[in-house]
Order: C-alpha cells, then sequence, then structure tokens
C-alpha cells in the first residue's frame, strides 16, 4: 500500500454507523457539542485572519470537510453562493451526507467533491475562499506541499486560504516521559506505512519558506499558538508578508509574546 493510500484509507470507515465515524474522527468529544466545536475552530480561524472572511455570496471551499460541522458554521458565518466540501474518502462523504439530512440540514448550497489526494477537480481561479482545520498534520507532507500549490491554482486572484495543521509544539502537549515513545512510534507507523490517522508536524519557519518561496504566496500571515500553526495567505497582492515583521519572528518562545497591535 503506498504512503498516500495508508494515509487516506483510514477516513473511509467501511462498514462503519454515523455515530461510530463521528466519534472517531473528533477523538470521542461529546456528541452533543459537535456543532459548537465546529462553530469555535472556524470563529478562531476567522479571528486570527479576519481580512481573510469572504463577502457573502462567494464560493467556499473546505479541505477535509469530515460529517459536515465546521462547513455548517462556515455556511452560517460567510453566507456563501456555493459552499463545497472537498474530500480524498468517499465514504466519509458518503457520511457527511448522511449526518446532514439526520440533523435535518437540506441547504442547497451545500455540495462535496471527492478527489485523488493530487489534483483538485476544480478549474484555476473558481473559489473565494478555503479553509481547513484539524485535517492537513494527517496527510503526508510532500502531498500537503502539493495539496497548496492546488490551492494557490484554484484560488481567484482576489481570494484568500486560512488553514491550521499541528506545530512540532504540540509535542510539549504530551506528558514528558511519553513524547519520545509517542513520537518513535508516529515515525514507525508512517515508514511502514500503516493504516492509520498518523500525525505530521510543521513549523513556523518550514511554512514561512514553503509560502513565500515555494508557493509565491501574498499576503502571508502564520499565528503559532497552543501546538497549531494557523496561516492564511493570497494569490496576490502588494506585499508578502501582512505584517513586516513576520519574518523576523525566528523563535516560538518569541512568537508566542508578540503582539500584533505593536
Amino acid at each position: 500500500m503506498s504512503t498516500a493510500r495508508s494515509a487516506f484509507e483510514v477516513w473511509n470507515q467501511k462498514g462503519e454507523t454515523l455515530t461510530s465515524v463521528e466519534a472517531f474522527i473528533h477523538d470521542n468529544y461529546p456528541m452533543d457539542r459537535l456543532a459548537e466545536r465546529g462553530e469555535g475552530l472556524f470563529n478562531i480561524n476567522c479571528s486570527h485572519f479576519p481580512w481573510a472572511v469572504p463577502a457573502p455570496g462567494s464560493v467556499v471551499m473546505e479541505v477535509g470537510s469530515g460529517v459536515g460541522y465546521i462547513l455548517q458554521a462556515a455556511l452560517r458565518r460567510t453566507n456563501p453562493s456555493r459552499i463545497v466540501g472537498l474530500d480524498v474518502a468517499a465514504g466519509m462523504i458518503e457520511q457527511a451526507k448522511k449526518r446532514l439530512a439526520r440533523d435535518n440540514i437540506t441547504d442547497p448550497r451545500i455540495e462535496f467533491l471527492h478527489y485523488d489526494g493530487v489534483t483538485i477537480p476544480l478549474p484555476d481561479n473558481s473559489v473565494d475562499f478555503i479553509y481547513s482545520m484539524a485535517v492537513l498534520q494527517h496527510i503526508p507532507r510532500i502531498y500537503v506541499y502539493n495539496l497548496l500549490t492546488e490551492l494557490f491554482r484554484i484560488l481567484k486572484p482576489s481570494g484568500y486560504c486560512s488553514l491550521q495543521t499541528f506545530a512540532f509544539s504540540q509535542l510539549l502537549q504530551i506528558p514528558k516521559e511519553s513524547r519520545k515513545n509517542v513520537f518513535s512510534a508516529e515515525v514507525a507507523g508512517q515508514v511502514r506505512d500503516k493504516e492509520y490517522a498518523w500525525i505530521t508536524y510543521y513549523s513556523f519557519e518550514e511554512l514561512l519558506y514553503v509560502l513565500s518561496e515555494g508557493l509565491g504566496a501574498k499576503d502571508i500571515h502564520i499565528v503559532e499558538r497552543d501546538g497549531s500553526l494557523w496561516f492564511s495567505f493570497s494569490k496576490s497582492g502588494a506585499k508578502t508578508f501582512h505584517y513586516e515583521w513576520l519574518p523576523k519572528l525566528a523563535h516560538s518562545a518569541v512568537r508566542t509574546q508578540f503582539e500584533p497591535s505593536t
């Protein structure tokens, strides 16, 4: 089994009930609070990058939409003309449709799109706003780089991407006595192409260079908080970084204490 297929196939959850899928992808978070959690995650994204939030009537896409709780929040917050849930797992898309039907959500603006993890079947310059939360860390690193290139391709010149993934500082959330074993098991699982919800970590500096030099993105901003990296970029613009001081933040201790208002 290839590396990509191993990472992607786990999300198909064949033969599982909707309830068990919800528990799996949301780490057993209380079922009666999943909609609230979706709202919270989308609101955090918007608070980090308020300039990226699209105007009503825009075309919006979520990468890795799961069973649609964050998508549901984005629908309410952005009031788009069309909102697309993109997913590599056809089985997850079917579960999302079941979940929406169960919860009596029938908005015709919602649609789902399956793709192969390499090429997004949408034309160039066709989406105003793309977001993703709690997804990129589960994708093999080189496929994330490819995904960023694809998102850049389909993004409208005036559009924005706002994304979240795990920072290496996420390891600090694990008890110190367990960190080495957890990290070693994660590496071993990926080397052996184990089919499971593996984790890939990123650094502030890595994203800074990938976005600015590798992608050629504009209006870049990156926020590292509580073990996560939140980052946003545009396809065009007069400046590379939203804040000119961003490339100067070379250490997490500095970044977490820096106040953007200064």
